[in-house]
């Protein structure tokens, strides 16, 4: 005599079949309503819908014992939420919290049992007021919105709201784990893993969608150079997959943004005056360096010792490398800019790309400082002096409380303007004192008080050591 459960399951099947037609029928309004009001939207990718195939609701049957818990097929059949099921799939997953929201301006009509009723077909109902998006067994969130359809036979229907990337999660989710009763010794392990590839598979969404707003945002930025597009769009990945994965982590909060512009400058400072195609190399080879970090792997936090010391090529550059060094094993945002930077240059000995990061911060600041003494129509080669002295004293202030901003574009712009006037000064009176006058005024008053009295203790003990140093080229 066969189980009363196989007899419990053909009976549901039948009852299923029977109510064909009304199944249909919700099943098409659903498919109409849903599509009309969001197959126009731009984050608007597929829908779909399904009635559950006779297996899937066997196995329900049986998983969810529902044997036990309903006593009558049909009471049964009416307590399962997906009878028909719908899948709204848009781009990315902030899109999804889009599509969650809109659902509300069409479903505006309240119900009893937190259901709303749509303003299209008030035979279609939703409960929104459920908290979304609904944690599942898996440990992740998803959007899954009750609903309901008022024909001759109340039906239930499960609405899902998913981006491209959750599709192809849940997918191999419910086939690799959900539905496998394999007895599996290391299921804990197997579950990192799907955690492990659910976290690649977020960063790969944030990356899609960085190159979308990337493309769509090219025809508005006609004063943006290909080039400083690249850069943004390299920043805004460094954003993405070395520091809020750093602040979710460790829970350290601070300003990164400087030390993104100064990083990524630098990055594509040595392709910059290439061709097209050795700038679109170089950013394709951040990229996939970036796409292979492990934030657990970034050397951040720890001190910066190189053993033997790094050979600069002057006494002035080894004063600079001295201190970005010590600002590194002290600063948070510079320890963690040099660590990222060690990260996208794996295949560099990292005192080679540390001795190159100074430089170029060194060689950008004289370069402001001769260029702003051209364009003030004075010849760089008869004030190397006083070039020097403006060049060193600036970065002394700088890294007395180091902000990489001083050595931005944005931050050396700002020093130009305090520049002219130091230069306009030199060159009426020649006095070195009155030009570093008009600096503490330009900057004493919006910066942290002590610092150009640290910078002069600091220029003092500097130049007592030159005496005893020579030139080492």
């Amino acid at each position: 005599m066969k189980l009363q459960l196989f007899s419990y399951i053909d009976q549901v099947i039948e009852y299923k079949e029977s109510l064909r037609f009304e199944l249909e029928e919700a099943q098409k309004a659903i498919d109409d309503l849903f599509t009309s009001i969001f197959s126009s939207r731009d984050w608007f990718v597929n829908y779909s819908s399904r009635i559950k195939e006779d297996d899937s609701l066997k196995e329900k049957i049986i998983r969810q014992d529902y044997f036990r818990r309903y006593r009558e097929p049909q009471a049964m059949f009416h307590q399962l939420s997906d009878i028909i099921g719908s899948r709204i799939e848009c781009r990315f997953i902030n899109d999804e919290e889009v599509a969650y929201q809109a659902l509300f301006k069409h479903f505006p009509y309240p119900n009893n049992g937190g259901f709303y009723r749509s303003d299209r077909d008030p035979r279609i109902e939703l409960r929104l007021g459920d908290d979304q998006p609904k944690q599942q067994k898996n440990g992740f969130s998803s959007y899954r919105i009750d609903g309901r359809f008022l024909g001759r036979t109340v039906l239930n229907f499960e609405l899902q709201i998913k981006s491209i990337v959750n599709v192809f999660w849940n997918e191999i989710d419910h086939k690799i784990l959900y539905k496998n009763y394999n007895y599996v010794v290391t299921e804990a392990f197997v579950r990192q893993i799907m955690a492990s590839i659910k976290g690649d598979l977020e960063l790969i969404d944030r990356q899609l969608q960085m190159v979308y707003e990337h493309l769509t945002s090219l025809d508005q930025a006609g004063s943006w150079s290909p080039n400083q597009q690249l850069e943004s769009f390299i920043g805004r990945t460094i954003q993405d997959i070395y520091v809020m994965p750093l602040r979710e982590s460790s829970n350290l909060f601070f300003d990164f943004r400087a030390s993104t512009d100064l990083l990524t400058e630098f990055l594509f400072t040595r392709v910059k005056y290439e061709s097209k195609e050795g700038m679109a190399s170089e950013f394709i080879r951040i990229l996939e360096e970036a796409s292979r970090a492990k934030l657990d792997e970034v050397r951040f936090g720890y001190t910066l010792d190189f053993d033997p010391p790094i050979d600069y090529h002057s006494d002035i550059t080894r004063e600079m490398g001295d201190l970005i060094n010590k600002a590194v094993n002290e600063n948070l945002a510079w320890n963690f800019m040099v660590a990222i930077l060690f990260d996208l240059n794996p295949d560099q000995k990292q005192r080679e790309i540390f001795r190159t990061f100074v430089d170029y911060i060194y060689f950008r600041i004289i370069h402001c400082v001769r260029s702003t003494f051209e364009e003030e129509g004075a010849s760089p080669a008869d004030h190397e002096g006083i070039i020097d002295e403006i060049s060193m004293f600036y970065i002394r202030y700088s890294m007395v409380y180091p902000d990489a901003i001083y050595f931005t574009l944005e931050g050396l712009e700002d020093f130009k303007k305090v520049l002219r006037h130091m230069i306009d000064v030199w060159l009426t009176q020649g006095d070195s004192e009155a030009v570093f006058q008009v600096f503490t005024e330009a900057y004493a008053s919006q910066e942290i008080e002590g610092r150009l009295g640290e910078v002069e203790d600091l220029q003092a003990h500097q130049e007592k050591g030159g005496r005893d140093h020579g030139h080492n080229d």
